[in-house]
């Protein structure tokens, strides 16, 4: 199984994305795999959501282990058909991979369900 590393929409404080289904970071929900999504984390990254297919999707976020051991449990984020959810930040020492990635899994893969990482930086107008 193949995963898909997704690319990150960087957004100021007073930019955002008009169409974000049809931006060019969006992913489909099948992804052209039967892998996971991965995204690059430092706690500033969102993941918009767009659920579409007969019974909507689940998205499932790994949890890992913090620097003490302790287990992080499994996030499970239900959408109904249709819908559109936001789900972030992610702290990095909860989600984050050895690599820095958080793992995201769909329940049913549809192609037309859509992801897209954005990540909220710091520098906006006048650099507030």
């Amino acid at each position: 199984m193949a995963d898909v590393t997704m690319d990150v929409r960087e957004l100021t404080r007073l930019t955002g994305v008009i169409d974000w289904v049809l931006d060019t970071e969006t992913e489909d929900g099948d992804g052209g795999t039967t892998g996971n999504f991965l995204f690059p984390n430092d706690g500033k990254t969102f993941l918009l959501l767009y659920a579409d297919g007969g019974a909507g999707e689940t998205y499932t976020f790994t949890g890992v282990n913090d620097k003490y051991g302790r287990a992080s449990a499994d996030l499970n984020f239900a959408l109904a058909t249709g819908k559109t959810g936001l789900v972030g930040p992610f702290s990095p020492h909860l989600w984050n991979n050895v690599d820095g990635y958080v793992t995201v899994a769909l329940t049913t893969k549809h192609n037309t369900s859509k992801l897209l990482a954005v990540r909220i930086t710091d520098i906006g107008l006048n650099g507030v």
